[in-house]
């Protein structure tokens, strides 16, 4: 349990640092030609970690692991491009907090795919993370008024399937082989988007943020693969998502009011609180 808290603790950090990467270069770039850079690099630094495992011993490549690979590589497109999406439409202070929905609908498709149960108390305590989240919407400054953090909320619903998913994929092959076909699959979805529209022109590397885009792979890079890796020695979707979810929560918040001059509400701070408690129950919960 402590080495899938630990693993979960560095995931959470670098979702938060590729958070900001991304929101940093969100609007500078058509989503198309960003989703599409941001990939081909993590596909790249995957293909070394996939190497290595296939050297390590031969996976078993079955019918069932390529459904999974298609599907989460397809999940995976959509997620980005809705995430981008409202990177530019809304504050990172008031979206990103709208992940903690993730956990809750985690935990139910962590118990549909891999028979994970869980606690009354815990599931308390996703439902105490979904209040907080709610509460964000109150007011006149919150996210029911936002299309972006509608955007954020189709994310959180397609993150819980596809890191459900992720979770059986990566325990078939490898989490290094499995984030490879998951991206390259993202990657040929992207591609083909852009072809059938004709903006060939996004194949080219871009002019401007270069520096920003390589900070975002490799955060990316690491949180995913730290991600998977957890996921591959067993620790719960749920456990990994509220991790993850508690420090984004205040990461979002600080550099929200730190970097992008957005400001920091009561309800904001109040949200906030009450997914953290939502959190510490369901982690104590199981004990």
């Amino acid at each position: 349990m402590m080495v899938g808290l630990l693993l979960s603790l560095c995931t959470a950090l670098g979702w938060s640092c590729a958070d900001i990467f991304r929101k940093m270069i969100a609007g500078r770039l058509p989503v198309e030609q960003l989703s599409l850079w941001l990939v081909l690099g993590q596909a790249s630094l995957f293909a070394c970690w996939a190497g290595y495992e296939v050297l390590s011993g031969v996976p078993d490549f079955s019918r069932l692991y390529w459904q999974y690979a298609l599907a989460c590589g397809t999940l995976n497109a959509l997620a980005m491009w809705m995430m981008l999406l409202s990177f530019q439409y809304a504050p990172i202070s008031l979206t990103i907090p709208l992940l903690s929905l993730t956990p809750l609908l985690s935990a139910i498709f962590d118990l549909v795919f891999s028979n994970q149960h869980f606690t009354t108390l815990q599931w308390s305590g996703l439902v105490v993370v979904t209040l907080g989240a709610t509460m964000l919407g109150l007011g006149k400054n919150g996210w029911f008024k936002e299309k972006g953090a509608w955007l954020m909320i189709g994310v959180a619903m397609v993150f819980s399937l596809l890191f459900a998913l992720d979770r059986v994929a990566a325990g078939m092959v490898g989490a290094g082989i499995h984030a490879f076909f998951e991206l390259a699959v993202t990657g040929l979805l992207i591609s083909g988007y852009v072809l059938l529209r004709q903006q060939t022109v996004y194949f080219t590397p871009p002019k401007s943020g270069k520096g920003i885009i390589v900070a975002a792979v490799c955060a990316t890079t690491i949180a995913l693969g730290l991600q998977l890796y957890a996921y591959q020695v067993g620790t719960p979707v749920a456990i990994v998502e509220v991790v993850k979810r508690s420090v984004g929560i205040f990461a979002s918040l600080f550099f929200g009011y730190r970097l992008f001059s957005e400001t920091i509400s009561f309800s904001k701070l109040a949200s906030a609180s009450v997914m953290t408690l939502g959190i510490a129950v369901l982690l104590l919960g199981g004990n």
